[in-house]
């Protein structure tokens, strides 16, 4: 098993250029996607992952707002998987993949 964490709170500089480094750590690191902020809040993300063979599980929590892959990413990486995601941050999250969002309120698994 592997266990693999993405923290802001870890990287240097200010709440924006955090945001773009973590955002650049997990396309690098893990998957390419895109992740927006709560506008209104300071810029915190912390991704747990843990690799097992050919599984992965993973929860987030911080002022991550959503969470977007396109399709051009999803191919460029050949990664149209099936994804477990527990929000455990304190508020509502939005995730879209293939065309297709939902929502994932506090503490709640899609």
């Amino acid at each position: 098993m592997r266990h693999i964490v993405f923290d802001s709170t870890e990287l240097p500089g200010n709440a924006p250029s955090r945001k773009e480094c973590w955002i650049d750590s997990l396309s690098s690191g893990y998957v390419r996607l895109r992740a927006d902020s709560d506008p209104g809040a300071e810029f915190t993300g912390r991704l747990n992952i843990l690799l097992t063979g050919d599984a992965a599980a993973g929860s987030i929590r911080g002022t991550v707002r959503s969470i977007t892959r396109s399709p051009a990413e999803i191919a460029e990486q050949n990664t149209d998987n099936a994804v477990l995601f527990l929000n455990s941050g304190q508020a509502p999250m939005r995730i879209e993949q293939k065309g297709r969002s939902l929502d994932c309120p506090p503490g709640s698994a899609a």
